[in-house]
């Protein structure tokens, strides 16, 4: 289980300015993920909202057989 956040303002910026900020995209993670020989489960967003500028979100994974 993967619990991450991200802000609303750079969810569609590259994945190289994600990462200087600190932050991951869903839609970014998912595909790591995926490179990596991983199944998602679940995902769900937004989840735990405690701000206007930044959510989070879960994924559930397994490995891929």
């Amino acid at each position: 289980m993967i619990v991450e956040n991200c802000s609303i303002a750079h969810r569609g910026d590259s994945r190289s300015e994600q990462t200087k900020l600190h932050d991951i995209s869903p839609e970014s993670l998912e595909s790591e993920l995926m490179a990596e020989g991983l199944k998602v489960k679940e995902r769900i967003e937004p989840i735990l909202v405690e701000t206007t500028d930044r959510f989070r979100y879960l994924f559930a994974v397994e490995k891929s057989n």
